[in-house]
């Protein structure tokens, strides 16, 4: 590769960096922690350790995010969600770090059996009871991704719940979701296009 082709590809390399804009205080306090590993073979989600103190977090490169959303969760942590511990904001993405919570998703544990209905109703039941909290408050947050992937359960059967990126402040006055995300198969029918309202905490059934 000549000299002018590896300038371009450094060039669009750091245009593309997750880091690229960060203060040097943002890169300063970003730098103690060391990344490990990257989670389920995700460039966006790393294993990484604090360098002073050894303990392990997750961070995460979100390019789509609610900046308040996750300012608001860091100030009020919620329990059975992971802690935030720090957020930086780069030209390029929102990077947080969190708790690492140690377990495994619903999603790898139905891989190799079922689960009991008892079991699968109680799980239901751990999931509302945070749920009950992030609805109740002053403004709703909305999940908007809940899914086997983002259910984690830990070695004490704990049930945490994961990832808030596409999650959203609700807005009684807004009749649809100003962007449609979500998963298939498992978002809600307002969250593509399909709902009378924008998503909401309130199960909106529909009449076959």
């Amino acid at each position: 590769m000549d000299k002018a082709n590896a300038s371009e590809d450094e060039f669009q390399a750091e245009q593309r960096s997750p880091y690229k804009g960060l203060s040097d205080e943002d890169a300063l306090a970003l730098s103690v922690y060391q990344d490990l590993e990257h989670i389920d073979n995700r460039p966006d989600i790393i294993l990484v350790g604090h360098r002073e103190t050894g303990r392990k977090y997750v961070k995460k490169l979100l390019t789509i995010y609610n900046r308040s959303v996750y300012d608001y969760l860091k100030d009020n942590p919620v329990k059975h969600m992971p802690t935030i511990h720090e957020i930086y904001e780069s030209e390029n993405c929102l990077i947080v770090i969190e708790e690492c919570i140690e377990g495994k998703t619903i999603a790898d544990l139905l891989e190799d059996n079922a689960f009991s209905e008892d079991r699968a109703i109680d799980i239901a039941i751990d999931i509302c009871r945070i749920l009950e909290v992030i609805h109740g408050l002053p403004t709703p947050i909305i999940h908007r991704d809940i899914k086997p992937s983002n259910i984690m359960v830990t070695s004490e059967n704990e049930i945490y719940l994961l990832d808030m990126n596409v999650a959203k402040w609700y807005d009684p006055d807004k009749t649809d979701d100003t962007r449609y995300m979500g998963t298939r198969f498992y978002a809600a029918p307002e969250q593509v296009g399909y709902g009378l309202s924008a998503s909401s905490a309130i199960l909106h059934r529909r009449t076959l």
